[in-house]
């Protein structure tokens, strides 16, 4: 920027203004109206000689023609009141207002400027105003000489205009001299930006925002901006203007990275972990030793990379792994009493001996704090979730402090119910209730207390779900420190045993034919809530041929809806064998005005029926067989007897038949010679005689021979098929002896014949 002379020459109440004096550079007067002024423009010419072009106005309101304007050049020390004297170098403009044009001579341009006077041409020059009005070579103005710009910090600006008017457009442009920075033009980075002033704008200052580029060395830099005009685009007088910005771009590398800047919050037993890298690249062999130290160690430990936390811990980055965060874990440390510790601060620090990245050794210590909340002070409960149980049932949890009151101090936590009508509370030797208060000492403090919750019965339908309170009472609490304790608060969940149902104690039974107690079997019915009217519920089996049921019908009162009420199934006793029998009893749907019971559905108990019956065929002599003999008489036929094991559900004809009829005969009382047994006469005997058969001759043994009995039930009966009968044995004992009979005993007979 250069430095113009501007000159203030004052006579006879004139005064010659330079152009920071007043924004239009007004003169004063003498004579005349107070507050008119000269305004002559432009206010400042080029610094060039030869004809220029200047505006006179006015706010006399005279008519200018009157009034003789010239151009002085010289500034001599004038007389008082010898105007002629102090403008004898004045170059007569003529009178009256508007464009003047002044021949700007080499005298004005070595003064740098010269002066415009207004004066009375006819009476005497009682009005006199003048405007000093400075030459000046055209020029780029710029509003800083040097800008300092950081990495990743904020853009820096500067603005651009010119001096004076320019005859034409001005194309300033504007172009970095390094590569650590750019110029912005609007969101977009760009080398070099072009400027272009118009005669109206030419004194509109325009802006230049510059932004340092981030690196990863560690070096900064200084370098420039140049403003030059583009020829081809320029008014010919600001061909040779330039000016040049000294720009410094301070670098943000050498320095290190702690992701965590604000304080860390930890409660005692727990850790924080953040992480530490490098923000420049050390040289190829060259390290960076940080330190990790903890203000306190007994408050809080550091630990990286693994192995046993401890007051401090380094952390090394080399050429490889600058970039690389390596995490860092605070651990508080625990004590037993309750009191908060102080805040511990972490210090982040390159250690200069270990460091040979000397680019380093400057870099400011990282530092933060850690507010370490004690964790004593409060009560601990082992139940944290919901502790369910079921009504008339109970469940534990355990209570306990987790810090130390001081010896002879006291702290009452009481425990209580949200619902005690629900849930009692209760602790060892105590009595159930709606709370129970729980003390400890400096020698129990650690050890836990018992509490137990019962869920209290009711006769309701609804599950309830109450509120455990633990808190400190702080009235019978003389450790201080426990009186801002938390409540610990959790959930009993109480499940209700009662429900709109038909309770059955069975599902399924076993009765049996056989006499004994297997004969019968019970359940019992009750309901599962107490209802608002009577409840009917009629009891009956599906089959009667199998069991019958008592009784047969089952009342419950609002009184009595909770005792049980007893079925009785007894077993029918029948001859068939007809196997096990599966049936039902059936629990009625419920009758009732009560329209939650005589809703419901039926039930049924499954009842299976054990039979004692086996159908087959009983034969009397199978084992022992019979003995007949060939001889007439009570010997000769004998007779056993056949009979069914079960009741058959067709007739069933059993027929015996002789192995050797040369032995024996078999014969029945029928006339077929065989048994027919029916539903009436199936347990009722019938005999089967055998008889021997006599022969003439002599046998060397007894006979015997085998009478089978062949089953045939009715088509479709029980005894149908796979029934048989055992065979009974005959031994048919001889009555003849072989020998010779002579018919005669003696014979006399005559040596004649005769």
């Amino acid at each position: 920027m250069r430095a113009f002379l501007f000159l203030l020459v004052v006579i006879a109440g004139v005064s010659f203004l330079s152009p920071e004096a007043s924004a239009q550079n007004r003169a004063t007067y003498r004579g005349g109206s107070i507050g008119r002024s000269l305004v002559v423009t432009p206010t400042v010419l080029r610094n060039a000689t030869g004809s220029q072009t200047i505006n006179i106005g006015t706010s006399l309101s005279i008519n200018l023609g009157f009034y003789r304007t010239r151009a002085c050049s010289k500034n001599a020390t004038p007389t008082t009141g010898d105007i002629n004297y102090f403008f004898s170098d004045c170059v007569n403009l003529g009178t009256g207002g508007g464009n003047k044009t002044v021949n700007v001579t080499q005298a004005m341009v070595n003064r740098g400027g010269f002066v415009v006077v207004v004066h009375d041409a006819q009476f005497g020059q009682t009005l006199r105003l003048a405007q000093w009005i400075p030459l000046v070579a055209p020029d780029i103005v710029l509003s800083e000489s040097s800008i300092t710009v950081a990495e990743g910090s904020a853009d820096v600006t500067y603005t651009v205009k010119l001096n004076v008017r320019p005859t034409g457009n001005v194309k300033v442009r504007v172009q970095r001299g390094g590569l650590s920075f750019v110029l912005r033009s609007g969101t977009s980075n760009v080398l070099n930006q072009d400027l272009v002033f118009t005669q109206s704008d030419w004194n509109n200052a325009k802006t230049v925002t510059v932004r340092a580029l981030d690196d990863n060395n560690v070096a900064g830099e200084s370098t420039n901006i140049t403003h030059t005009t583009v020829n081809a685009d320029t008014a010919d007088e600001y061909d040779s203007a330039s000016e040049t910005l000294t720009v410094t771009v301070t670098d943000d590398d050498g320095e290190m990275v702690v992701s965590r800047s604000g304080a860390l919050a930890l409660t005692e037993g727990s850790s924080g972990t953040y992480n530490v890298k490098l923000k420049g690249q050390p040289a190829s062999g060259q390290v960076v030793v940080i330190r990790v130290s903890s203000g306190d160690g007994n408050v809080v430990k550091v630990n990286a990379g693994g192995g046993t936390a401890a007051t401090f811990k380094d952390l090394t980055f080399t050429n490889s792994n600058w970039n690389t965060n390596q995490a860092v874990t605070l651990v508080a440390q625990h004590d037993d009493d309750a009191a908060d510790p102080s805040s511990v601060t972490i210090t982040h620090a390159v250690i200069d001996a270990s460091t040979t990245a000397n680019e380093f050794d400057d870099a400011a210590d990282v530092t933060f704090a850690v507010n370490v909340s004690d964790d004593d002070g409060g009560i601990v409960v082992s139940q944290s979730a919901t502790l369910t149980v079921a009504e008339g049932n109970s469940g534990t949890y355990n209570v306990k402090l987790d810090g130390q009151p001081a010896s002879g101090q006291v702290v009452v936590v009481r425990v209580s119910s949200g619902d005690d009508g629900a849930v009692k509370v209760n602790k060892t030797g105590g009595t159930a209730g709606a709370s129970q208060d729980l003390t400890f000492t400096n020698s129990d403090w650690n050890t836990n207390q018992v509490v137990t919750l019962t869920g209290e019965q009711d006769d309701d339908t609804d599950n309830e779900s109450v509120t455990i309170t633990h808190t400190v009472v702080d009235a019978s609490t003389t450790a201080n420190e426990f009186d801002d304790a938390s409540d610990v608060t959790f959930t009993a969940a109480v499940t209700d045993d009662e429900s709109v149902e038909v309770r059955v104690s069975a599902t399924s039974l076993t009765v049996t034919e056989a006499t004994g107690s297997g004969r019968t079997a019970t359940f019992t019915v009750r309901l599962g809530s107490k209802p608002t009217a009577d409840v009917v519920i009629g009891v009956s089996g599906d089959d009667a041929s199998e069991g019958s049921v008592s009784p047969s019908q089952l009342t419950f009162t609002q009184s009595d809806w909770s005792q049980t009420q007893t079925v009785t199934v007894t077993a029918v006793d029948d001859d068939v064998d007809d196997g096990n029998v599966d049936w039902d009893v059936t629990l009625a749907s419920p009758t009732s005005t009560d329209t939650d019971y005589s809703g419901l559905s039926s039930r049924t108990v499954d009842v299976s029926t054990t039979d004692d019956d086996t159908k087959g065929v009983t034969v009397s002599a199978a084992t022992s067989g019979v003995t007949v003999t060939e001889a007439a008489g009570a010997g000769r036929s004998t007779t056993y007897t056949v009979v069914l094991d079960s009741e058959p559900t067709g007739n069933v004809t059993v027929t015996p038949s002789s192995g050797s009829t040369n032995v024996a005969e078999v014969t029945t009382a029928r006339a077929d010679n065989t048994l027919v047994f029916t539903a009436n006469n199936w347990d009722t005997t019938q005999d089967v005689t055998v008889t021997g058969v006599d022969n003439a001759v002599d046998e060397s043994s007894d006979l015997t021979t085998t009478i089978s009995h062949a089953v045939a039930g009715a088509t479709g009966s029980d005894y149908a098929s796979g029934v048989t009968a055992d065979s009974v044995t005959v031994t048919l004992t001889d009555n003849d002896t072989k020998s010779v009979i002579i018919s005669k005993s003696s014979e006399t007979i005559n040596e004649s014949g005769a």
